[in-house]
């Protein structure tokens, strides 16, 4: 199966469901840099609107320690929110997050995608097996790998990109 959910349309109950079946591959397609990086702002909390996409897709409000931290201080002496992480660390993140829902049957690694080498990630195209039989899941591993690994260019022997 194939998701690309529009922004963050997908929920974290969704892919809880997907997972129980114990019968499907999924590809996710998730917006760290179109989304998760660009709506969350810097040096404020992210809008109201914002924050329940991010709980609805992660399941919990854990994100906000992972992102935020109360750091520094206004010229009015307040605390303010800073985000503190990378497109990188949000990606592990992500990954970490379906090791959550899909346990051994979820890839390690993802493929970064963005328009040229020295861009900033756009997507991070993820994979899980719901199936938990060690045989499935290390077969559908290794054919993600092989995937991944011929789309970033890694494996000269098979399908290797043309200069």
């Amino acid at each position: 199966m194939f998701l690309d959910p529009f922004g963050l349309q997908l929920s974290h109950t969704d892919m809880r469901e997907i997972a129980a079946t114990r019968a499907a591959d999924v590809w996710l397609l998730v917006p760290t840099g179109m989304a998760l990086s660009r709506l969350a702002p810097r040096r404020k909390e992210p809008s109201d609107k914002f924050k329940s996409a991010l709980t609805r897709f992660f399941g919990s409000e854990d994100w906000r320690e992972r992102f935020y931290s109360a750091t520094r201080e206004d010229m009015f002496g307040r605390s303010a929110v800073e985000r503190h992480v990378s497109i990188d660390a949000i990606s592990a993140y992500v990954l970490e997050w379906m090791q959550a829902i899909f346990g051994p049957g979820a890839y390690s690694r993802g493929l970064s995608l963005r328009p040229t080498r020295r861009k900033a990630e756009q997507y991070l195209l993820v994979f899980a097996c719901a199936n938990r039989r060690p045989g499935a899941f290390e077969l559908a591993h290794r054919i993600a790998g092989r995937l991944i690994d011929n789309a970033e260019g890694r494996n000269p022997a098979r399908g290797s990109r043309q200069a």
